[in-house]
């Protein structure tokens, strides 16, 4: 039985929690993060207070899955800026491949801030919790207000860090 299912019992419930947990476990030391995500996904959407472990759990799985993607699309991000010319073909392969890594990660932040609205926040008893969580929804707002800037901010924001990497 699928949980959710009326006949599903707690035991059932909980083994299928279990399981997913030590699949989680399983698929960082695999380093697969996206199943590692996806399995904590699950474990969130059964709806009881994750504990401190299963919350680190599901905070390592998505920083792993969002790393990768965030760099390429500032590698990207930074291609397209020094290739400038629009007819050039090698700036529209740069661009269209950033707006790909773009969508993945616009989808997976709003995918996590929707999980901690809906899932997380309802069933945080703790005040550690719900800051642990109302941090991580904050992270992933600001993820996706960065990669939503115009470009022309974009750019300025670049040369600020460049900027004061320069002072040090």
């Amino acid at each position: 039985a699928e949980y959710g299912d009326t006949m599903c019992d707690v035991k059932t419930v909980n083994a299928n929690r279990k399981a997913l947990i030590f699949f989680a476990q399983l698929a960082e030391q695999a380093e697969r993060f996206q199943d590692m995500f996806n399995a904590m996904k699950s474990v969130v959407k059964m709806d009881k207070e994750l504990s401190p472990k299963e919350r680190n759990l599901f905070s390592i799985s998505i920083k792993t899955v969002l790393f990768s993607l965030r760099n390429a699309w500032g590698v990207l991000t930074n291609l397209e800026f020094k290739n400038k010319p629009e007819s050039n073909s090698k700036s529209l392969q740069i661009r269209e491949y950033r707006e790909k890594i773009e969508k993945e990660l616009l989808s997976i932040c709003d995918d996590v801030v929707t999980i901690i609205e809906n899932h997380l926040l309802k069933h945080a008893a703790s005040i550690e919790s719900k800051i642990f969580y109302l941090k991580m929804k904050g992270d992933h707002l600001r993820y996706m207000r960065l990669i939503r800037l115009p470009s022309s901010i974009l750019n300025m924001y670049r040369q600020r860090i460049q900027f004061a990497w320069c002072l040090y």
